[in-house]
């Protein structure tokens, strides 16, 4: 694994670029950062008919052991941003995953009782839906539109 990049909060995978004709805006696995390097997108939502399925993407899979979740919609109680989850240290216990305290979290965790799937790099696009009747009681995830995949499981929710 070899750092490139000029993104002090981009751990992983980052190059830098100005103006590469590659990055449009139909290319979802990539966004132009606001330091100059590309912005990997974390989590992909796809809403179902019987539920919602969390892809994970890229290298993520790798690092938090898993590829996608599906969870059935009467399973989900709620979801909003948090902009500031707590991913310092002695938050939350790993159990499978990889974790750089402030940096990035991603896999399975254990905090305050409960089972948790981290998939974060920054922080600032993140949502967490809170479940019942699962393995995992919350997911905290990165997503490239948080207020727009909000509204997204809210609406599916209604339904």
């Amino acid at each position: 694994l070899r750092r490139v990049g000029s993104c002090d909060s981009c751990i992983a995978f980052t190059s830098p670029i100005k103006k590469d004709p590659r990055i449009t805006r139909t290319n979802t696995n990539q966004k132009l950062g606001l330091r100059g390097c590309v912005i990997h997108i974390m989590v992909e939502i796809t809403i179902t008919p019987d539920g919602v399925l969390f892809e994970v993407r890229g290298w993520d899979k790798v690092w938090s052991l898993r590829s996608q979740l599906t969870i059935p919609l009467a399973h989900i109680e709620d979801a909003h941003s948090d902009p500031e989850p707590a991913m310092g240290w002695f938050q939350g216990l790993k159990v499978a995953g990889t974790d750089v305290p402030n940096i990035f979290r991603a896999g399975t965790f254990y905090q305050h009782g409960e089972l948790v799937f981290w998939d974060v790099h920054h922080p600032e696009k993140t949502i967490v839906i809170e479940l019942e009747h699962e393995r995992y009681k919350r997911l905290i995830v990165e997503v490239d539109d948080p207020p727009g995949e909000v509204k997204k499981i809210k609406a599916a929710l209604k339904r």
